[in-house]
């Protein structure tokens, strides 16, 4: 069972590109299909609405098109690569413990853009009729909250980003985390990519142990809210890794995802159809 769990997973993230762009396109299509007043509209007037979904297509199609291939040639999560055999020591590991403070500044920007999102999300909410409206506002409130009051406690205590001989450690104000060396594999950057602008939006590594279900999460993200540009953090990760790590190392399997690696996701698309189903479905109109 945890076979066919895996491959499907595995076909999920080769295939990433085309299910975002399959996604919208059944967007776009719902749309249409609303907007033309469903199959009874297109029936009244067939022309103008064979003429409506032809310019859409015309206009959708090569874009979804460039995209896939723009997709497939970028790569959402970017491996960070080892560094060459003949290449210098990094010298600061020299000087450990390294400690990392969170910028004030980063996290001021990711608040910031925190409110921008959930106020287009207040918006949508507050145009729904009747209960929707009512319903909808009452039950992102929490989440709302509680991610802003996250961001601002964040700012006034700042996480903590610690190197040394013995692992990684990471804390914040409600918990601290110590990884060893041998436990931190596959370091990745998460790339984003809008309008001809690239950014790193984390750093992502998988954990190895001894024990396939060991407790912990199997994947890590670091957000990029430290002092040091997000690639250079990563490849001195990478290479403390490789400085300390000890033979025992390739002995360790991967850590297995429970139900708890999949939820945040799960949780987001949940609220984004949500969210699509209010503003284009209307049921509350």
């Amino acid at each position: 069972m945890n076979a066919g769990r895996e491959k499907v997973i595995n076909f999920a993230m080769k295939n990433r590109p085309f299910l975002i762009i399959a996604l919208a396109a059944a967007v776009i299509v719902w749309s249409l299909y609303q907007s033309l007043g469903g199959i009874e509209g297109m029936q009244r007037d067939p022309t103008v609405s064979l003429g409506v979904i032809g310019i859409v297509v015309l206009i959708s199609v090569p874009f979804f098109w460039f995209r896939y291939h723009r997709l497939q040639r970028e790569p959402i999560y970017e491996a960070v690569r080892d560094p060459e055999p003949t290449a210098p020591p990094d010298s600061q590991l020299d000087r450990t413990p390294l400690v990392f403070v969170a910028s004030r500044l980063k996290i001021l920007g990711l608040l910031l853009f925190s409110v921008l999102a959930f106020s287009v999300v207040a918006l949508m909410l507050w145009t729904q009729p009747g209960v929707c409206g009512v319903v909808g506002i009452a039950t992102t409130a929490p989440f709302i909250v509680f991610t802003l009051a996250m961001a601002v406690i964040g700012l006034v205590v700042l996480e903590r980003l610690e190197i040394t001989p013995e692992g990684l450690k990471h804390s914040t104000f409600w918990r601290s985390r110590l990884w060893s060396w041998d436990e931190i594999r596959d370091l990745t950057l998460i790339k984003g990519r809008a309008f001809g602008l690239s950014w790193t939006s984390g750093i992502v590594f998988n954990r190895f142990s001894s024990d396939r279900y060991a407790s912990g999460p199997a994947r890590i993200m670091l957000r990029p809210t430290w002092p040091m540009a997000s690639d250079k953090l990563a490849d001195m990760l990478n290479r403390a890794r490789l400085r300390w790590s000890s033979p025992k190392a390739s002995e360790f399997v991967p850590v297995r995802k429970g139900l708890s690696h999949y939820l945040p996701a799960a949780l987001a698309w949940l609220f984004v159809g949500i969210m699509l189903y209010l503003l284009i479905g209307r049921p509350c109109a």
